[in-house]
């Protein structure tokens, strides 16, 4: 199977806002000898119990809170994840995976994040572009809540250095 490293701003998902989405490929994490999927909530079956009319839009889900990991975004364009254990401070963290967008990341969004201290992240094996619709690519996925690296600061504490 040719898996790419893909990540993707999940915009298109009414129900985030005012949540921060991410997807992110599997391979990066693979590549690293992580699988990050065992403590993530499949998507698979759920959508197929949509499909065959066995639950109904707006039943709630409840994605797993992902322990040991956080979302770091204070690199401009670049997403990772790092190694993270609560209380601890790590002046270079060990990488899990990393990514990087075309464009810088959104004041919004990095509000959000500074806001909430959490983000939703998805891991599927594939990028959008393997998919006819949003709704197959999705039912593809992992899903779960990680928490937001932060950094000490002259200004402060924040997601951002």
């Amino acid at each position: 199977m040719d898996v790419e490293n893909v990540w993707a701003r999940l915009t298109e998902l009414p129900s985030l806002p005012p949540r921060v989405g991410l997807f992110a490929g599997l391979a990066e994490w693979l590549s690293r000898g992580v699988d990050p999927r065992p403590q993530m909530y499949d998507m698979a079956p759920t959508w197929q119990a949509f499909k065959a009319g066995l639950l109904q839009p707006g039943n709630p889900v409840q994605y797993p809170r992902l322990t040991g990991w956080a979302l770091d975004v204070g690199r401009g364009r670049d997403v990772r994840i790092i190694e993270a254990l609560e209380g601890r401070f790590v002046a270079e963290p060990p990488v899990v995976a990393v990514g990087e967008f075309i464009d810088d990341h959104p004041a919004e969004g990095l509000e959000r994040l500074a806001r909430d201290g959490e983000a939703i992240i998805a891991v599927g094996e594939q990028g959008p572009n393997a998919f006819s619709n949003f709704a197959g690519w999705s039912g593809t996925w992992h899903m779960g809540v990680v928490p937001a690296a932060t950094y000490m600061s002259p200004r402060g504490v924040g997601v951002t250095p």
